[in-house]
Formats: structure tokens, C-alpha cells, sequence
């Protein structure tokens, strides 16, 4: 644990008071007994925050019934330094075109050995249907509440990807110190304070003209005038004299750039002159250019497995057979839980969920639909307008070159890739698609800064934010430059290849090429030669007998007999293994005849 955060600990154990939600209460009643113009104004502040309503909730939830404790670390990944070993460079690929007719799927499965499968059904699409029950690996979260941070630290800056919840991390405090949520549930006691709210963005002009501590002041009882509909401006001049407040200023990234400098200018200058409140900053990690001083700084930790499963679980709070349902699909879906680790993507989930009553099946339009609203919703929704942000490219141009992105880094083997190699791809990506004018630069800040899909890991190398997005985008680059059937070959000898293969399958139209392809490897490399003992390749096939995807009646049939082939290569007991499986998967693979006689 962090030394400092440690000591922050020890002093908010032996000095703060246990306050329960009524004590808080009691604390606003007792400040200002003549007039109580603290409780009225704990209030009308709490009203305007209690709720949460984003992207397609049909109507706000109360933010103490979702809310899930966030946790921080000290240092925060931007500089964080770890060794990389070299820069990886783009490997152009030969396009082949893709073909797909009944004639030739049945050149190709008489080629691999299995014209007996031809006649034996008729050429119809048939929809797999993922049934994966393999819990997640485990994930320890190891970041200190953040509610820790801030109680323990007079100026406090939060950093975030985003959507990872820094907003709400706000309106939670909010809530805290008008005594709305108790903070104690994260076992962090509170000292009493009057919360207030301001949004860095909505500043006047006059701030960026005139950035002094007074004018400051200014900009906070005009926000909080218009937010409550009163006038307290004397009131919290006397309560910030006092030092009886914590100053809550949100977004410090959504400040455009030209007025960047001055904002902080005053926000520096009014913290010096008023330095007994407390104060948190919150800014998008990447976006952070040490514009402040003399702060504490944290990033908020991602959602662990059990964040996930109680965030379901209070968002159904009154469909507790919803929320297992859902925890339980969650689960099925392996990777899933290494992209839900905001709560906005848990967020989007759930909506999702809400409505179907099921996830899809299929992961790539899981993690497309989160994709999009990283990509093109999440700031129009909030009606923010970011510097930086390219609109001359397409949505679908932007997502193509970070599909290129992944499978250059994929191919090398790569999860990150030096910044002077990642400005001369997109450099040349620019020029491919009619906008040479603009700055790779610019285009870089627009997919880390607005979109948070990639960030820079430590100084001048860069990385996706997750590497299920990594595979995502890869196999939208296969599956775009019609090369799925090579990457079968591919993921056979690199199982690092396998999810991006997997993924790709899920994405086709028809995945009845590669399949075939695949099946040819296995063939040629593990049963012509016998060679048993190598579980990757039944764990591939599995995996892909699994999937929810189109493709020929044949070629299933034709990829269960392949598993039963591999399956005899290692003995009886992994075939009667099969047959257990089989039992309650979509295929009932036990039950068909041909790959019965594989196994029997």
C-alpha cells in the first residue's frame, strides 16, 4: 500500500469523528441555527445530483442505488515506466478475395476429405450458439477507496479513461457531505463540509480574461445560483472564508485548450488564497499536463469482478433474478468482463440487458456496441464539444485505421507501439483517405483524448485500453481486408492469434472459408501425423464449435468430426468428456450419428 495513503488512513482514524448520515444532518442544522441556510442549501444541491441518467436509460436512477465504491491508485498509468522492447513496424498484407457459393464449399470440403458430408443435408445457414460456461480469471483490485483520497488530502486530483465514473464520483461526494449516502459503507469517515459543484467548462469568459481568486469566486456563486435557483452568494463567501467547504471542479479535460492555461491559472490562485476548504479536480488521465500544483493525484481503478456483479446487482435491485441472470451471461462470455470495467460500459450493459433480456451471443457486437458509444456517443449524448475532435474523416475511416493499428501490433506480437511509428502510420492513413491536411497529431489526441480508446502508456509508447479491444479491432481489419482465411492458419500455430480469429468468425456474413481452411490445418498438422498431447487445438475447435455465427450445415458437421479425430488422438476418456459436453450444448453433439461414429 502507498506510504502516503497509508498515513492518510492512520490520520483519518485516530482524528475524524464516526458520522453517521444523521450526524452530517445534525452538523448542517447547528452551522447557521438562525436562518438554516446550509440545510436548505444541502438540500436543493442534492436534488440537482441524486440522480444519474445517461446514453439510453429510459428514466434517471437515484445515484445511492447504483452507486459501487470506486478505488484509486497513487500513481497513474501515463507515467508509469516499464520496459518496452523495440517499435513495430506495419507488415502489408496481399489481399485475396473472398468467394462464398455452394459450389465452393463443396470443392472444398471434398478437397479436405469429407465429400461423404455433401449430400448427407442441404446448403442452409444454421446459427451456433455460444454456450461457454468457463468462469473469468481472477482480478484483485488493489486501489484504496477513493473517498480516502479526498478526505485525507486537502487537494485532490482524480484522473480517469473514460467512463470511468468521475462525474459520478462527484455526485457521490456531494451526496456524502449533504448527508444523502452514507460513507461509511466504505468505511471513510467524513469530516462535514458544504459541497460545492462547478463545471470547469461552463465558466464565463470573464475568467479566461480576468483569472484571479476573486473572479473565481464569482464563477462559483453564479453556478451555484442558476444550479439552485437562489441567491447564497454572501452565505459561501462567508462559509469558503471559513474554510468550511469542499470544492468539487469537474472537468478539467473538457475545458477547451485556448482557455486551459487561465482556468487553472484561477483555480490555483483561488485554492492558495482559500487553501483551509478541501478541493478535487477531475480530469481524463491523458488529457493531464501537470496544470496544477501542490495536488494529490489518483486514477480510478478499474471495476473488479465482484464491482461488476454488485453494480448489476443494484441496478436490478428490484429484479434480483434479472441481476443473477445477467451476472451469470456475463461470465459465459469469458472476455467480456475485461471490457465492463467502467461503470459506463456496466451501464451500457445493463440498458442493453433490460431490454432483451439477453446479451448477444456473439462478442463482437458486445464489444461493437461499446465500441460506438466510446467512438461517436458518449460526448454528443452529454453535449460536449471537444477540441481536437477530427470530424473531417468518417466514423468508418476512423475505425478502420485503428483496426489497422491492432493487427499491426497483433502481428508483431506487440501490445504497444512507439509514438513516432504510430504518428507516421496514421500520417499515411491520412493521406489513403482524402485528408492530408489534417495532423496525425490531431488524430492521435481524438482517439485518446475523446474517445479513450487508446493511451499512452508510458513516455512516447502508446497502447489500446484494453486488450479485448486490441483483438476487437484486429479482426475487423481481417475481416474487412477479406484475410480471415489466412488468419485460420495463423491462430493454429499462434494461440495468441486465437481470440482476433475467434472474433473474426463472429463478424463474417458467412465463416464457412476459414472454417474449412481450419480444419485442413488440423488435419494436415495433428491427425495425419497423429500427433496427440497438444490441447490448444481442441481447445480451438471447442471454442469455435461454440461461437454464434453463420456458416453451412456441412461444414459443422464436418467441423464436429474434426473434434471427434483430435479427441481419439488422446484416448477415451477426453472423447467420453465430450459426450458429457455435448449433453447440454446447442449441437447435442452427442446425439449426431457421424460424430458418434468418430468417437464410438
Amino acid at each position: 500500500m502507498d506510504e502516503i495513503a497509508k498515513s492518510g488512513i492512520d490520520k483519518a482514524t485516530n482524528v475524524l469523528v464516526n458520522l453517521s448520515v444523521g450526524a452530517i444532518s445534525n452538523w448542517y442544522a447547528r452551522s447557521d441555527f438562525n436562518h438554516k441556510k446550509a440545510t436548505e442549501y444541502a438540500h436543493q444541491v442534492a436534488e440537482t445530483h441524486k440522480n444519474i441518467q445517461i446514453l439510453g436509460m429510459p428514466q434517471p436512477k437515484h445515484l445511492s442505488n447504483v452507486y459501487v465504491s470506486l478505488r484509486a491508485h497513487s500513481n497513474y498509468r501515463k507515467y508509469l515506466s516499464s520496459p518496452i522492447d523495440k517499435t513495430y513496424t506495419f507488415d502489408n498484407t496481399d489481399l485475396d478475395e473472398y468467394l462464398q457459393n455452394d459450389d465452393f464449399i463443396e470443392s472444398l470440403l471434398s478437397d479436405s476429405g469429407f465429400k461423404h458430408l455433401i449430400n448427407e443435408t442441404s446448403a442452409r445457414h444454421t446459427i451456433q450458439t455460444r454456450d461457454t460456461t468457463s468462469p473469468p480469471a481472477s482480478y484483485s483490485a488493489s486501489g484504496l477507496n477513493a473517498f480516502l483520497y479526498v478526505e485525507s488530502n486537502p487537494h485532490t486530483l482524480v484522473l480517469g479513461q473514460p467512463g470511468s465514473g468521475k462525474t459520478t464520483f462527484f455526485k457521490a461526494l456531494i451526496l456524502a457531505y449533504c448527508g444523502l449516502l452514507d460513507s461509511r459503507k466504505p468505511r471513510v469517515q467524513l469530516i462535514p463540509r458544504i459541497p460545492i459543484y462547478i463545471n470547469l467548462k461552463d465558466c464565463s469568459e470573464q475568467l479566461d480574461v480576468t483569472p484571479t481568486s476573486d473572479q473565481f469566486l464569482i464563477e462559483i456563486q453564479s453556478q451555484v445560483s442558476e444550479l439552485t435557483g437562489r441567491n447564497y452568494s454572501k452565505w459561501l463567501h462567508e462559509m469558503i472564508s471559513e474554510g468550511s467547504c469542499i470544492i468539487l471542479t469537474d472537468g478539467l479535460d473538457e475545458v477547451p485548450k485556448s482557455k486551459l492555461k487561465s482556468r487553472a491559472k484561477a483555480l490555483r490562485r483561488f485554492y492558495k488564497k482559500y487553501n483551509t476548504n478541501k478541493y478535487v479536480t477531475s480530469c481524463r488521465t491523458s488529457v493531464y499536463d501537470n496544470e496544477l500544483t501542490d495536488v494529490r493525484i489518483c486514477e480510478i481503478d478499474d471495476f473488479s469482478h465482484d464491482d461488476i456483479s454488485l453494480f448489476i446487482k443494484n441496478w436490478f435491485v428490484d429484479r434480483q433474478d434479472l441481476a443473477e441472470r445477467l451476472i451469470k451471461d456475463i461470465k459465459s462470455h469469458k472476455n467480456a468482463t475485461d471490457l465492463l470495467k467502467t461503470p459506463l460500459l456496466c451501464t451500457l450493459v445493463c440498458i442493453m440487458y433490460s431490454h432483451n433480456r439477453t446479451l448477444p451471443n456473439n462478442r463482437s457486437e458486445l464489444y461493437g456496441t461499446c465500441v460506438d458509444t466510446l467512438m461517436f456517443k458518449w460526448d454528443s449524448q452529454r453535449d460536449i464539444t471537444r477540441d481536437g475532435s477530427v470530424e473531417c474523416i468518417t466514423p468508418k475511416n476512423k475505425r478502420f485505421v485503428l483496426s489497422e493499428i491492432a493487427r499491426l501490433t497483433i502481428e508483431n506480437r506487440a501490445s504497444h507501439i512507439e509514438k513516432s511509428a504510430l504518428l507516421n502510420y496514421l500520417k499515411d492513413q491520412l493521406q489513403r483517405s482524402g485528408a492530408p491536411h489534417v495532423s496525425p497529431e490531431a488524430l492521435l489526441r481524438d482517439y485518446e483524448n475523446n474517445m479513450g480508446l487508446v493511451v499512452e502508456y508510458s513516455s512516447n509508447t502508446y497502447q489500446f485500453s484494453h486488450l479485448t479491444l486490441q483483438e476487437f479491432f484486429a479482426a475487423i481489419s481481417y475481416v474487412e481486408n477479406h484475410d480471415v482465411v489466412n488468419l485460420a492458419e495463423k491462430a493454429f500455430h499462434d494461440p495468441r492469434l486465437k481470440e482476433v480469429f475467434l472474433l473474426s468468425l463472429e463478424m463474417m456474413h458467412r465463416a464457412d472459408e476459414p472454417l474449412i481452411k481450419l480444419m485442413m490445418v488440423i488435419k494436415n498438422h495433428r491427425i495425419g501425423p497423429k500427433l496427440s498431447g497438444d490441447s490448444s487445438t481442441e481447445e480451438l475447435i471447442s471454442q469455435v464449435l461454440e461461437l454464434d455465427m453463420t456458416c453451412d450445415t456441412r461444414v459443422k458437421k464436418a467441423a464436429i468430426a474434426i473434434a471427434g479425430d483430435l479427441l481419439a488422438l488422446n484416448g477415451d476418456d477426453l472423447a467420453h468428456d465430450w459426450r458429457q459436453d455435448g449433453k447440454s450444448s446447442h449441437f447435442d453433439v452427442a446425439e449426431d450419428t457421424h460424430f458418434n461414429a468418430y468417437i464410438s
